[in-house]
């Protein structure tokens, strides 16, 4: 067979449509882009183990929140058993799963506490608006009984 040089752009591309395959298998995607499963095997061999992990969670980074909430849900409804399989078809592993995990719980978190310190400063709001309320009634009061003392004054004069 002849050997044909690819562009590093055909190679990237191919790459990448392998790691986000979801269910479909390397030798559909070799057959898509027109090259052997061989040669993609040969190319994917030759990723660096981080490089690939960096391209991988690039990939899943850019999911949805909704679409990671969602793949938290189903991985933590699976069986331990089927849960490797699972990742495997979504093209993620479980410090994908783990990560997300915990910048959802670190976002509820800080909302809750968020949530606390809105609900205390509404208490603090009402105390003084109860206190205001209070003086300007008896702000009021003390007008009225100026004026009728005023008017008594008058009345007696």
């Amino acid at each position: 067979m002849a050997n044909t040089a690819y562009s590093p752009d055909f190679r990237d591309r191919v790459i990448q449509c392998y790691l986000s395959r979801g269910t479909r298998s390397a030798r559909d995607i070799a057959t898509e882009f027109g090259i052997s499963h061989s040669t993609l095997f040969e190319w994917l061999g030759g990723l660096k183990l981080n490089e690939s992990k960096e391209t991988l969670a690039v990939l899943a980074e850019d999911w949805a929140p909704s679409k990671k909430l969602q793949t938290i849900s189903l991985f933590d409804s699976l069986p331990e058993s089927e849960r490797g399989e699972f990742l495997r078809k979504q093209g993620l592993t479980s410090v994908h799963v783990q990560k997300w995990r915990s910048t959802l719980l670190a976002a509820l978190d800080k909302r809750d506490q968020e949530k606390m310190r809105l609900e205390q400063r509404v208490r603090q709001l009402e105390r003084e608006l109860e206190k205001k309320d209070k003086a300007l009634a008896e702000a009021a009061t003390l007008l009225i009984l100026q004026k009728k003392t005023q008017n008594l004054f008058l009345e007696v004069d």
